[in-house]
């Protein structure tokens, strides 16, 4: 015998040993940030958190417009403006961006998404300490408090982008 290696039938079950068999675990993904390139030639982040650390989230860059967004479940957001309000100056993001991107990013922005940020990615748990009606600042201070939270994987950020991570 050079191999065991298991038949694939059309019902998604395995032939193995001459037994049918069904796998009952579903592998998944570590925590960590994966980068692909979409065959319309947007680039997109795939940022999964740690379970129960936070939500997982995308990052994309529309190539026409030069857009930064996030993505979470069905829901699209301008980047600009909720890094914005979490304190991120606009130095930092042009010496990332460049000042084009930065400037068209900057035009483009909404600050409407600030508040539909806050309603769906910050967890029951810290807008319970918050209360009901938060200013932008408790929204900001929240965000940054869910973004800061969440958790990946240091070897899974250095495998796939290439840089250390204290996170």
């Amino acid at each position: 015998t050079v191999a065991n290696i298991p038949y694939l039938t059309d019902r998604g079950t395995f032939v193995r040993n001459g037994s049918e068999v069904v796998v009952v675990n579903q592998m998944r993904l570590k925590p960590g940030i994966y980068t692909r390139q979409k065959a319309s030639g947007e680039m997109e982040a795939h940022v999964n958190v740690k379970q129960g650390t936070g939500h997982g989230f995308k990052l994309m860059l529309e190539p026409d417009s030069g857009i930064f967004k996030v993505k979470a479940g069905q829901t699209n957001w301008k980047l600009y403006p909720i890094l914005s309000a979490m304190g991120v100056t606009d130095e930092e993001m042009g010496a990332s961006w460049g000042p084009e991107v930065l400037k068209l990013n900057k035009d483009a922005s909404d600050t409407r998404v600030v508040q539909k940020a806050y309603e769906k990615l910050v967890p029951d748990k810290i807008k319970k300490g918050i209360g009901e009606n938060p200013s932008i600042e408790q929204i900001s201070a929240a965000l940054r408090q869910t973004f800061e939270s969440s958790q990946v994987s240091p070897k899974v950020v250095q495998a796939t982008l290439g840089i250390p991570s204290k996170v």
